[in-house]
């Protein structure tokens, strides 16, 4: 095969596709800071309250 790759040049390959994997995988994830807060659930009193009035 003519085409062959030296050593040199499959290594800058394989170094450039972890290069582009970990900038992906960096550009994706969100801080922890700008997360959106998950749903935060409340539980329906047993009885309903009244208003007291003034």
């Amino acid at each position: 095969m003519p085409n062959q790759l030296s050593d040199r040049q499959t290594l800058a390959a394989i170094a450039l596709t972890l290069v582009v994997v970990i900038g992906l995988v960096v550009l994706t994830v969100k801080p922890e800071q700008e997360r959106e807060p998950g749903l935060l659930w409340r539980d329906q009193p047993d009885q309903p309250t009244t208003s007291l009035a003034i």
